[in-house]
């Protein structure tokens, strides 16, 4: 087993385990090791901590378990330290309980000629609707990602002012990613996370399951309502979009006004609105698929629920 001397303190690991978990979980580095006085010394616990610590005998908390990663690592460079454990053998040495954990993952896409860490992300799937005001069937304008100037044609559906009220549809995504801040700052985090509140998609969105091609969500189909960002453990935070794709890409049934603010009628007042426009709120737009930050296999894995 290996072994440091150092001006005060010779150590040597006496038992090393190591334990890879699948996606979600934490995986370990756990190591055992005998302290003791180059002198012949006691050694007293509650004393010599630091000093072990700067001679470098034991790691600091959240000290990275090698600080450059050697040939061979992959999520075992980025483990850091969570607990030390010191317990008395004898008056002369100290058994060293040291363990290092982590969620980064390798990923077998690619595997072994290609090494690819990831951190947990999933999505979740809910559905509701939303009510709203529909004055025409049978429209000739079909509903798409524009927010119309002219009429939509079709049928009143009733007289005078009235419409009718009318569920649509639309599907809730939570996509949950984790974020470690040793790898980009929560401060860098928060400025990114703003370009996505409040806007529509740019780009086609959650397409062909990951491939990158065909489409799920159109343009203008997919709203980000909100952005949560809660810590989970030690350098971890869990970030949550939440994003509701709505078929009628948002909009409603707008009718024209007159300038006493009266919905304009046809000549027939039975008739119903004499125009009635597909209309939604302005709102900018953002490219969603730029929380994967371009990595294909985190697209993949989100997306499928699955990255083989």
């Amino acid at each position: 087993m290996a072994s440091l001397v150092t001006t005060t303190y010779t150590s040597t690991v006496t038992d090393a385990s190591l334990r890879a978990a699948t996606i979600g979980g934490e995986s370990t580095i756990d190591v055992t090791k005998v302290i003791s006085r180059n002198d012949g010394a006691a050694i007293l616990i509650d004393q010599e901590t630091s000093n072990m610590i700067l001679e470098g005998h034991l790691p600091a908390i959240d000290l990275l378990y090698v600080p450059t990663p050697l040939t061979g690592m992959t999520w075992e460079a980025t483990a850091r330290c969570r607990t030390v454990s010191l317990k008395q053998n004898g008056n002369k040495a100290v058994t060293a309980s040291i363990n290092y954990s982590t969620l980064w993952v390798q990923s077998p896409v690619g595997a072994p000629t290609t090494v690819v860490l990831a951190l947990p992300s999933s999505m979740e799937f809910s559905t509701r609707t939303r009510m709203t005001t529909v004055y025409r069937t049978g429209w000739s304008v079909a509903v798409s990602n524009t927010n119309a100037s002219a009429d939509i044609g079709g049928t009143n559906i009733a007289g005078g002012t009235q419409g009718i009220q009318m569920s649509v549809p639309q599907i809730v995504m939570r996509m949950r990613f984790t974020n470690d801040t040793s790898d980009v700052p929560m401060s860098e985090a928060a400025t990114n996370l703003a370009n996505y509140a409040g806007r529509l998609n740019a780009d086609a969105f959650i397409t062909d399951f990951g491939s990158g091609t065909g489409t799920s969500f159109p343009i203008g189909s997919v709203l980000c309502e909100g952005v949560t960002v809660q810590k989970t453990s030690h350098n971890f935070y869990d970030i949550t979009f939440e994003f509701v794709a709505d078929n009628w890409y948002h909009l409603e049934q707008v009718a024209t006004f007159d300038a006493k603010g009266q919905v304009k009628l046809d000549t027939a007042a039975s008739a119903g609105p004499v125009e009635v426009k597909w209309k939604r709120m302005e709102r900018g737009t953002a490219n969603f698929n730029a929380i994967y930050s371009g990595l294909a296999n985190l697209k993949k894995f989100t997306e499928t629920g699955w990255w083989l």
